[in-house]
């Protein structure tokens, strides 16, 4: 086979082991064979992934004067719009890369614990407020929803990635329980 795999999760949701093994097997074959697939059977509803990229494609399709208003005053927060290309990822590898040809608007969580590892002193950088845009008047609305979605998804992958390494389903909880 040539192509990357689809691989339909949903039998993993059946809460019975062995719909997870089936799923978890697939996911290995899947990276021992090939490094990469894609999935089915997520349970994120089409209506919000529709509405998700209709508020950021009228978010994004403004002129840059009006986008600029939701930077981050700070330089650097990972918070609110990114300019077009304002970020070069492969300069961690090597130094003068060209910058990364593509803009994002940059969200985290919108509420975490009062404790030290979130206010404190390196918390501080990264548990902040989001900003968020005047124009489309739904965009925070719809970008949690999916932000909130996606947590979810990411903890079923971790579940199924655990299974298909012989490890216990729940080893990687605790490890994506404070990201940012």
């Amino acid at each position: 086979n040539s192509g990357i795999p689809l691989i339909d999760i949903s039998p993993s949701f059946n809460g019975h082991m062995e719909g997870k093994r089936h799923v978890a097997k697939q996911i290995n074959d899947a990276c021992t064979d090939l490094g990469f697939f894609s999935i089915t059977g997520h349970g994120v509803p089409i209506s919000l992934v529709d509405n998700f990229r209709k508020v950021s494609h009228k978010f994004f399709e403004q002129p840059t004067k009006k986008k600029m208003e939701s930077l981050h005053p700070v330089k650097g927060t990972p918070r609110g719009y990114r300019i077009f290309a304002g970020e070069a990822l492969g300069r961690a590898a090597v130094a003068f890369k060209p910058p990364d040809l593509k803009e994002f608007y940059h969200i985290g969580p919108d509420e975490w614990p009062n404790d030290n590892y979130h206010t404190g002193k390196e918390g501080q950088k990264y548990f902040i407020p989001n900003i968020w845009p005047d124009y489309p008047a739904n965009f925070k609305s719809i970008a949690l929803k999916y932000y909130r979605e996606m947590e979810t998804l990411e903890r079923q992958l971790l579940h199924l990635s655990a299974i298909a390494l012989g490890m216990p389903e729940k080893f990687f909880d605790d490890k994506i329980d404070k990201h940012i």
